[in-house]
């Protein structure tokens, strides 16, 4: 009997103690739909009448439910207890037996009560069922580069989760009344960046690294978004923290044919394009295969930085005396250096030290007042070669049989394809 008394004195507290935790923890949203079932009543408690029932008030009944029942079953032990102890006269070890049933009734219906009165003199709050509204969930944006068919409003969509982030905060110590009408901003943002990240997953591709672009995008790309995981930090002069990115699109497949460049600085927020200013559109490009990469604005430990061009192959070994030069080099929060350069120089090969892409131009800028080689066909190096005769580059300059490799501009960024 001692182990029925040990399990049923478990049995009733285990109820009131998951009923009470369920009471505290669970959450629901409300809906217009009649219950299909009847509820019985208890004193003092409504039973659920319909679905729109909040859920804590159905964990109240709940609540109330059990211990309820938890009491009957008690008041029934109790007197079944009571019976088997008149009936038992004349039988010690009946008696006995009744006795104890008696004093397990009579302490599981101490457990209960006891346990409302502890809890009301601690906090009489934490006997009432009662839950904060809930917000609704609201994506973010992954950081990348996306090509899209049209136009998906991905600024708009970066500026309201922003304004989600800034909500959720003050959430924390608002009002009851601001509360509602936060949860109110916050479910209209979250139907409106739902809707387009639903534009997105229909019209646009994230690109993963560098390679051909994949159907339905091949041909047919018309928009490009750069999405950074980058901050505007303020300290005297604005600086940045976190990845920018920019994309290389070439008008054929294996990077080949024309190409257009895009990139942003310092400017932690996604920017769209479709073409460049005064240049070529994208969708007049009908790009075939990519480059994205990323910026470094300020690797630590500083690298060394070395871009060296030399006029002849393997680095004017042949002759140490021949012209070499030194464009301009990303600086610390700059990370991306332009120039033009002289559409005679002959450039026979490349050093390059640190982490680095020189991207060098066929043809200069694309405006009078921009300096910036965005355009036209183009050949990318990350690391040094001895031999630009052999590569795109090399026969950018000259006539047949004396064509050699030139450039009339380059930028030089300070990151990484990938």
């Amino acid at each position: 009997m001692t182990k029925q008394k040990s399990i049923f004195f478990f049995i009733l507290f285990f109820l009131f103690v998951f009923s009470f935790c369920w009471g505290q923890s669970a959450f629901g949203q409300p809906s217009a739909r009649p219950l299909e079932i009847q509820y019985p009543s208890f004193p003092q408690i409504t039973p659920p009448q319909t679905v729109e029932t909040p859920v804590p008030d159905y964990v109240k009944y709940l609540y109330y439910f059990f211990i309820f029942t938890a009491g009957f079953f008690a008041l029934g032990a109790l007197v079944y207890a009571s019976f088997r102890y008149i009936t038992s006269a004349g039988r010690p070890e009946a008696m006995k037996d009744a006795k104890d049933q008696i004093s397990a009734a009579l302490l599981g219906i101490l457990i209960l009560v006891s346990s409302w009165i502890i809890l009301n003199q601690i906090n009489p709050q934490l006997t009432v069922f009662r839950l904060g509204p809930a917000r609704p969930f609201i994506p973010s944006l992954s950081p990348g580069v996306l090509l899209c068919k049209e136009r998906v409003d991905i600024t708009g969509a970066w500026n309201q989760i922003k304004e989600s982030e800034n909500l959720n905060k003050e959430f924390e110590t608002a009002s009851s009344d601001r509360q509602k009408e936060i949860i109110t901003r916050l479910r209209q943002i979250s139907s409106q960046v739902n809707a387009v990240f639903a534009s997105t997953t229909k019209s646009c591709w994230k690109v993963p690294s560098s390679g051909d672009i994949p159907d339905p995008f091949n041909d047919k790309t018309e928009w490009i978004y750069l999405i950074p995981s980058a901050t505007l930090i303020t300290n005297g002069s604005a600086t940045t923290t976190g990845s920018e990115y920019g994309a290389i699109v070439y008008e054929k497949t294996k990077f080949n044919g024309e190409s257009l460049v895009f990139y942003t600085i310092n400017n932690p927020q996604p920017t769209e394009w479709n073409g460049v200013a005064g240049g070529k559109k994208i969708a007049d490009l009908h790009p075939s295969s990519i480059k994205p990469f990323i910026l470094n604005y300020d690797p630590q430990p500083r690298p060394v930085w070395d871009v060296t061009l030399y006029e002849l192959i393997d680095y004017n070994k042949a002759d140490p005396q021949k012209a070499s030069t030194t464009p301009p080099l990303p600086s610390k929060g700059d990370p991306a250096e332009s120039s033009n350069l002289s559409s005679n120089q002959k450039i026979g090969s490349i050093r390059i030290e640190g982490k680095l892409i020189v991207i060098f131009f066929k043809t200069g800028a694309t405006q009078a007042d921009d300096q910036k080689p965005w355009q036209g066909e183009l050949d990318v190096f990350t690391e040094s070669d001895a031999n630009l005769y052999d590569n795109k580059m090399g026969t950018w300059c000259g006539t047949w049989p004396t064509r050699y490799p030139c450039a009339a501009g380059l930028v030089i960024v300070s990151g990484g394809i990938y």
